[in-house]
C-alpha cells in the first residue's frame, strides 16, 4: 500500500512539473512572437520612411536625380506599393495586420516593387525623378538587383 502511494505522489509531483513547464512555455513563446512582430513593424517603417525620404530629395533636385536605395522587407509583408503620393506596406498575420505608409510631395510611379515586395529580405530601389511629356515631374521607384 505505501509503495502505491508513493507511486501516486510521484506522479503528482511529474504532472505539476510538467504544468509549470507548460505555462513557462507559453509565456515565453507569446514572448517570443510579440517581439517579432515588433521588430517586423520597426523595418516596414523604416524602409517606408528611406523610400519617402529619397523620393522627396530627388523630387525636389528635379530630373535627371537619381538615388539608390536599400530597404529590408519584413518577412510578414502581405501588400506593398507606391502610387500616387503614398508608399504603402502592409504587413500581417492570421490576427492582425498593421500598415506602414508615408506621404510624398511628388507623384509616384512603382516598377516591380509590388512583386520583389511580396518576398522578404532586403532589397534595393532605384529612385529617380522623370520628367513627363506633358511636363509633370514624376519620381520612379524602380526595384534593382
Amino acid at each position: 500500500m505505501e509503495r502505491a502511494q508513493a507511486s501516486v505522489e510521484y506522479m503528482a509531483v511529474a504532472v505539476m512539473a510538467l504544468t509549470i513547464f507548460a505555462i513557462i512555455w507559453l509565456f515565453s513563446t507569446g514572448a517570443a512572437t510579440q517581439a517579432d512582430s515588433g521588430a517586423s513593424i520597426a523595418a516596414a517603417k523604416q524602409a517606408v520612411g528611406k523610400l519617402k525620404d529619397a523620393a522627396d530629395l530627388v523630387y525636389t533636385q528635379g530630373p535627371p536625380a537619381q538615388v539608390n536605395v536599400a530597404i529590408s522587407i519584413p518577412h510578414d509583408t502581405t501588400f506593398f506599393n507606391a502610387s500616387g503620393r503614398e508608399i504603402t506596406l502592409v504587413i500581417g498575420s492570421a490576427v492582425y495586420n498593421t500598415t506602414a505608409y508615408a506621404v510624398t510631395y511628388a507623384n509616384l510611379s512603382a516598377n516591380g516593387l509590388v512583386e520583389a515586395g511580396t518576398s522578404p529580405g532586403a532589397m534595393s530601389v532605384t529612385v529617380a525623378a522623370v520628367r513627363q511629356a506633358n511636363g509633370n515631374i514624376v519620381v520612379q521607384l524602380n526595384a534593382s538587383s
